[in-house]
């Protein structure tokens, strides 16, 4: 019921009851991870592999989240040794897949997740990763085709619905994404990522009070939601509250030190208000978490103007 605290809580008592038990250890793992709190999560999903060594899904667990933590070397590994014990586990496949589509290997992902699907057409994670597939090479219309076919859409499940709405935000497709957004709200109130789907989808269609009230929305169930504060302060700059929009950057940034484009936001607050040098320490902070070109011309441009 996306209520990870409580069940952080229960399992973790489990656990101390009996600590042999490596069920209770995988899943208060799992109550981590969907909470957020990676390192309590490894150290979790750790404990119940040192206990039942030889379970396929509680390293696929582990793989997943050195994956969705970018640690794309540890997830290949554990990848690797899964398929060396189970080489059919449905679920690595479908790792090892995005894990290609991560190398820019789209036609070896794009094969692998035919197969997951020929081999069990009712495999949603597979049909889900082939549409996120297409939708990052820009395929949009395939990825709607594709994720409208899972159980998890038909059922209106809140993530499956936010993929969906990510996908109509690609195509431009604002009214719908908002509507969706909407959607994911009346299904479960609690699921912070609909307020987040809304406040982009309002941006775009330049509603900015609206962005400001999904953001804070999302605020009251996570205080330290950082995309939330990203949201409030587009809103803000957008209604002349410039400083305000700074302070909420600043929380942004807090919340979450690794993405680039809030330093680059943030570098431009600072360029508007011509104080370049700051402007150029933001951007400089954007272009070092960035491994491509993306900010690089900002840089360049910030350098000169700081140099005279």
């Amino acid at each position: 019921n996306t209520n990870f605290i409580d069940a952080i809580k229960y399992f973790s008592m489990a656990s101390n009851i009996d600590n042999q038990n490596a069920k209770y250890f995988y899943n208060l793992g799992n109550a981590y991870f969907y909470n957020g709190w990676i390192q309590e999560a490894q150290k979790a999903y750790s404990k119940a592999l040192y206990l039942n060594p030889e379970n396929p899904d509680y390293r696929y667990s582990l793989a997943y989240l050195y994956y969705s933590n970018k640690d794309f070397p540890k997830a290949r590994n554990e990848v690797k040794a899964i398929l060396g014990i189970c080489p059919e586990h449905a679920g690595t496949l479908v790792l090892k897949s995005l894990l290609y589509a991560q190398e820019k290997k789209y036609i070896e992902a794009v094969e692998l997740l035919e197969y997951c699907i020929e081999k069990n057409p009712n495999d949603d994670y597979a049909k889900m990763s082939l549409s996120s597939i297409y939708d990052n090479l820009g395929n949009y219309d395939k990825a709607l085709l594709i994720l409208e076919q899972t159980s998890a859409v038909k059922s209106k499940t809140p993530s499956s619905l936010y993929d969906l709405g990510e996908i109509y935000i690609h195509q431009k497709n604002y009214d719908k994404a908002a509507e969706i957004a909407e959607n994911i709200i009346e299904v479960n109130p609690n699921y912070i990522a609909g307020y987040i789907l809304g406040a982009r989808a309002s941006y775009l269609k330049e509603n900015y009070n609206t962005t400001k009230d999904y953001a804070q929305n999302a605020l009251s169930l996570d205080i330290n939601c950082s995309e939330a504060y990203y949201y409030l302060s587009l809103s803000r700059e957008k209604t002349n509250d410039t400083e305000e929009a700074i302070e909420c950057m600043k929380r942004a940034i807090l919340y979450d030190l690794t993405n680039p484009k809030y330093y680059a936001k943030m570098s431009d607050f600072y360029k508007e208000q011509k104080d370049y040098k700051t402007a150029l320490e933001y951007i400089s902070e954007a272009e070092s978490l960035d491994n491509t070109n993306k900010y690089k011309h900002q840089y360049s441009e910030l350098a000169k103007l700081v140099r005279g």
